[in-house]
């Protein structure tokens, strides 16, 4: 591997609530899922935080999430249906959509937030209506998504195209999905550990699971958690890291 996208989940702030360091992070990444409002974000953070994406020449997606300002999208919402939830998705799609076209930039791709994400990874009916909005409100937009999941195999039916993502600073299951939160160790705060996993993933073409296992995985991002309070070190090294073993960071667009 030659190319390596880096992604930082970005645009949380809102209101008087500064959440992340996006100054910094945009001189590092090379693509930014900015929050549309619902678990993050407002309308003057997603304006400012496009705009500053367009200026660094970072690529930039839409992240939609559980309208869940309280629980930082990272709490279970049950009750809604499949089609409620693509309704929900749809709208922030259409906030960001109105706010690049505005500031003359482009919506590359999109990829869901938090507990909504983890959701569609495993659960056929909404990843399924997660992507029948992606090809009603952004044809020919690509999905950032984990590789195994339910998002995944469903965009390859539709044609849809999907940039295979891993995490920096999250242990994984043996099923291929996240560790919850909640667990010990969930979270991976130390910048070498962070820096040993991803060369590792991409070296071995695999994830190291909790239990010892590996999961076969070709990747073309890499995510740092933009409100992690180690993401700007995380991130630094991380690319630093990558440029010292040959690899380049930049958008890389999928299949």
């Amino acid at each position: 591997m030659t190319t390596i996208d880096l992604n930082a989940d970005l645009g949380e702030s809102f209101g008087a609530y500064q959440i992340g360091n996006d100054r910094d992070l945009l001189k590092i990444v090379s693509s930014a899922n900015i929050a549309c409002g619902f678990h993050g974000g407002d309308p003057s953070v997603m304006h400012g935080t496009i705009q500053a994406a367009k200026a660094a020449g970072v690529r930039m997606g839409a992240h939609p999430g559980f309208n869940d300002l309280a629980g930082f999208g990272r709490r279970v919402i049950r009750g809604n249906s499949p089609a409620e939830i693509g309704h929900m998705i749809l709208y922030q799609i259409g906030a960001f959509q109105g706010i690049a076209r505005a500031l003359d930039a482009e919506m590359a791709y999109v990829k869901l937030h938090g507990a909504l994400s983890n959701m569609a990874m495993v659960e056929q009916p909404i990843a399924d209506a997660f992507l029948s909005v992606m090809q009603a409100g952004a044809p020919g937009v690509a999905v950032m998504a984990m590789p195994h999941s339910a998002i995944e195999s469903g965009a390859r039916d539709r044609g849809v195209s999907v940039i295979k993502e891993a995490f920096a600073d999250r242990a994984y299951l043996a099923n291929g999905m996240l560790m919850p939160r909640s667990q010990p160790n969930a979270v991976i705060h130390d910048p070498g550990a962070a820096c040993a996993r991803v060369l590792d993933m991409l070296d071995s073409r695999s994830i190291l699971a909790d239990d010892g296992s590996r999961i076969p995985a070709d990747i073309d991002s890499i995510c740092v958690h933009g409100d992690n309070p180690e993401a700007v070190v995380i991130a630094q090294s991380i690319r630093n890291a990558l440029e010292s073993a040959g690899v380049s960071v930049a958008p890389v667009h999928g299949s």
